[in-house]
């Protein structure tokens, strides 16, 4: 689901979704029976996302990274420089290419409380074998 440019119009969706319509999501979704059809795309999208979060997370990359989230729609203008740059940092520092079973608990809590529970697949279907989890 793309919350910043949904494929759908935003009163198409559940109303506990279209609050989160535009809101930038770094969180990456696929049916399982897509990611088993196409295991070439899937591992080549997770090594793609295991590459950049290790950039993002390395400290020389800090400067080039708060300039390019500076010029994309995730820029809080009314940030000084310096507030950007913490904020970016402590961002980064809790990235994780990890899914675990207590993230899914928390998610089924987030979308149950939200009324859109039966619109998705249970928690249980939601980690996909070769996802990683800590």
């Amino acid at each position: 689901m793309n919350f910043v440019n949904p494929p759908a119009a935003t009163s198409s969706y559940p109303a506990g979704v279209q609050s989160l319509i535009g809101l930038p999501g770094l969180g990456y979704w696929a049916k399982s029976s897509w990611a088993t059809a196409n295991p070439t795309a899937v591992s080549r999208f997770q090594k793609a996302i295991e590459q950049a979060t290790a950039w993002a997370k390395n400290p020389a990359n800090a400067k080039a990274e708060d300039t390019l989230l500076r010029n994309s729609p995730f820029n809080l203008a009314t940030m000084t420089d310096s507030q950007w740059a913490t904020c970016v940092s402590r961002v980064t520092a809790a990235f994780s290419n990890s899914y675990t079973a207590a993230d899914a608990a928390t998610w089924q809590k987030f979308v149950s409380s939200q009324g859109i529970a039966g619109a998705l697949p249970p928690s249980s279907q939601w980690l996909a074998a070769g996802i990683p989890q800590s």
